[in-house]
């Protein structure tokens, strides 16, 4: 038996925040990237300030889509949110794994500068692998 008070679902709860970025959560722990995509896609445009919605937003579409146009979306979050160093990780993936070493580099560079954790990420990160030792050589 529930002892506690339950409360009727309303269509404004379906529409906040925390539900959205649980729904984008759940789709994307099973594996359906496009409603992952369309929802995160929703999130991008009410909080274009948070990073997680852009990731969440490229990692889908480069599941259900491509690499490039997820890239292209990690760009334009990179322009709002420079400071992340998420974006720069993830574009370093994105990069490597499309063959541009150098610009990984860059890009991982870049992410490691804004936190240092980063590094052992890479280090964890199949997407990363030509760069492993290189990674490995960095202080």
């Amino acid at each position: 038996m529930l002892r506690w008070p339950l409360r009727r679902i309303t269509p404004e709860d379906k529409t906040r925040i925390e539900v959205l970025g649980a729904r984008v959560g759940i789709y994307m722990a099973a594996k359906k990237w496009e409603m992952a995509a369309v929802v995160a896609s929703h999130l991008v445009k009410v909080e274009p300030q948070n990073a997680g919605w852009w990731i969440n937003l490229a990692y889908s579409v480069r599941r259900a889509e491509n690499v490039e146009k997820a890239e292209a979306i990690l760009l334009q979050a990179q322009a709002i949110c420079p400071e992340d160093p998420r974006i720069a990780f993830n574009l370093a993936c994105y990069a490597c794994v499309s063959g541009r070493i150098a610009e990984a580099r860059g890009q991982l560079e870049k992410a490691i500068k804004l936190n240092k954790d980063i590094r052992q990420f890479a280090l964890d990160d199949e997407d990363l692998r030509p760069l492993w030792d290189w990674i490995s050589a960095l202080e």
